[in-house]
Order: C-alpha cells, then structure tokens, then sequence
C-alpha cells in the first residue's frame, strides 16, 4: 500500500482532495489488489499440486487462508476507493 498510502499523504498535507487525487488513490489500491493477486495464485496452484492429508497440505490451506482475508481487505479498499471516485464524478 505504499503508493497509496504517498497518495494519501499528499494529499492530507495539501488539505484539499481533488477528483484526481481521489483516481490516483483509486489505481494504487486496485495495483495492490493486481499485486497481491500473483502471489495467492501461486499458493492455490501449490496446494492442488499437494497430496491431500499431509501437513504440507494444511500448512498451505492456512497460507492460503491468510491470503484470502488479506486479498479480501485490499479488494474491500479498492472498492471504497472506487466508490468515492465514482461520487466524485457525479459532483
């Protein structure tokens, strides 16, 4: 969430939240949920690559586990970062 986060910063220092600050901030969290994508897929192919039963198996059931509520959290800010891009348009 780095750029997103200089985004943001940027942003609160200047005191005024522009539409294109807002797009900007918008495409940063949908970069981290594309980036956070990658990884996640990686861990599913393991896991059916796995033999079922095996610790290895259930030590990347819980990786994966881990991923989703974090993929969950970044897709959840992208939305809101979205929303409000939206909002703004219609001003």
């Amino acid at each position: 969430m780095a750029r997103g986060n200089q985004t943001a910063q940027a942003t609160a220092r200047k005191g005024v939240v522009t539409a294109d600050d807002l797009q900007r901030r918008a495409e940063a969290l949908v970069d981290e949920v594309a980036e956070h994508c990658r990884p996640f897929e990686n861990l599913r192919r393991k896991l059916k690559t796995g033999r079922r039963g095996t610790q290895a198996y259930q030590d990347r059931l819980t990786e994966l586990e881990t991923a989703s509520a974090v993929l969950r959290t970044k897709a959840e800010h992208a939305c809101l970062g979205i929303d409000e891009v939206i909002e703004s348009l219609r001003d």
